[in-house]
C-alpha cells in the first residue's frame, strides 16, 4: 500500500504514536507499505517549529534532514500536475496546505493518512477509487476511528479531532 502521510500523522508517527489508531500503526509498519511524503509537510513542520509547537534537537534544518535520512520516505514531488489538481479540490476549510496534500494523493494515486476528516472527500475522484484513512484514535469509545473511502467517512461521527486540537493547544503541542 502506498501511503501519503499528512503533516501531523508524520510527526505523531515519529514522536507521539499514542495519538494514532492501531490500524494506522499496523499500516505504517507493514513491510509492504511505501511511505510517501510531500515537501508541503516539511514546510508545515518548519512553521510549527518556528511557532514553538514542538521541540527538537539542534536547528530545524539539521533535525529534519536527520529524520528524512532515518525514515527515507518517498518524496511526492510538488510539480505542475499537483498544482493543477489543487484547482479541483473542494475542502470545507480554506487551508492551501491541505489542498496540496489532497491533490498529491490524487495525482500519485496514494492513500492519504490524515487526522483531518475534511480531506477525505477531496481525495476521492469520479475516475478512480482512492481512499483516505482517518488516523486518529477515538478515545471516547476506546476503539479505532478509521475510515476508508468517502461513503464510510460520511457515516462515521468524529469527536476525537476537536478534542485533540483543544488538548494540544492547552499543552502547547501540535494541533
Amino acid at each position: 500500500m502506498k501511503l501519503l502521510l499528512d503533516t501531523h500523522v508524520w510527526l505523531w508517527s515519529l514522536a507521539d504514536t499514542a495519538r494514532l489508531s492501531k490500524r494506522t500503526l499496523r499500516m505504517l509498519h507493514a513491510s509492504s507499505t511505501e511511505l510517501w511524503l510531500s515537501p508541503i509537510s516539511v514546510r508545515e513542520l518548519g512553521d510549527l517549529s518556528d511557532g514553538g509547537k514542538f521541540e527538537h534537537r539542534g536547528s530545524f534544518t539539521e533535525w529534519i534532514e536527520q529524520i528524512l535520512e532515518r525514515t527515507r520516505p518517498i518524496e511526492a514531488a510538488l510539480d505542475h500536475r499537483v498544482a493543477l489538481a489543487t484547482r479541483a479540490i473542494a475542502l470545507t476549510h480554506n487551508d492551501p496546505m491541505d489542498r496540496f496534500l489532497a491533490a498529491t494523493a490524487r495525482v500519485y494515486d496514494l492513500v492519504l493518512v490524515t487526522a483531518d476528516e475534511s480531506c477525505s472527500p477531496a481525495v476521492a475522484s469520479r475516475h478512480s477509487r482512492r481512499e483516505t484513512v482517518h488516523a486518529v484514535r477515538d478515545h471516547s469509545s476506546d476503539r479505532d476511528a478509521v475510515t476508508q473511502g468517502t461513503d464510510q467517512l460520511r457515516r462515521l461521527r468524529f469527536h476525537c479531532a476537536a478534542r485533540l486540537r483543544v488538548a494540544a493547544s492547552r499543552s502547547a503541542g501540535v494541533g
